[in-house]
């Protein structure tokens, strides 16, 4: 049979059953917590992974440029730059850049443009913090042209980089 000695540090005036039912209390109240906390942490995860879905299934941002330019605004730096430090902290989202020209000018010379649309934004993305290895570049020139040519309040439309997300790491 277990026996404990009194010490000078036992609690006085307690038996050992009081003490076993007070260990056996505690030690519910630890698993009712941690079971608590293992479901808490389930929700966390499925909310995480619904928000990087929705994310990933149709956020799209458009960076627009001037006419044969490939130089950013300045406010739009500013604004890459609070979208890099929102992706810093989300390791699984993949950044998709894809470069556009409208139809003016030839097929060549609007491939070349939209690719230094693409790197202008690449850039900005890379010197707020963005990781370059997460970032996927694509220029298409003006063959995703949206507006025809000859359709000048299209053309807009069409000088940007589009800015998109994918997960990556993590399942669907």
């Amino acid at each position: 049979m277990l026996q404990i000695e009194q010490t000078p540090h036992a609690p006085k005036g307690r038996d050992l059953a009081e003490l076993v039912q007070e260990l056996r209390e505690r030690n519910e109240a630890l698993r009712y917590v941690t079971r608590w906390r293992a479901v808490r942490e389930s929700y966390q995860a499925q909310a995480l992974r619904r928000s990087m879905h929705a994310i990933t299934d149709g956020l799209k941002v458009s960076i627009p440029f001037r006419a044969g330019s490939w130089c950013l605004e300045p406010h739009l730096e500013r604004h890459l730059a609070e979208l890099s430090e929102a992706l810093i902290d989300i390791p699984c989202l993949q950044v998709k850049l894809e470069g556009f020209a409208d139809t003016r000018g030839s097929r060549r010379s609007n491939r070349k443009l939209s690719m230094r649309r693409v790197y202008a934004v690449w850039s900005a993305l890379a010197r707020a913090g963005l990781p370059v290895e997460r970032m996927r570049l694509r220029a298409h020139g003006d063959r995703a042209a949206m507006y025809p040519r000859g359709d000048r309040g299209g053309y807009a439309f069409d000088r940007r980089v589009l800015v998109s997300f994918t997960l990556g790491g993590v399942p669907r």
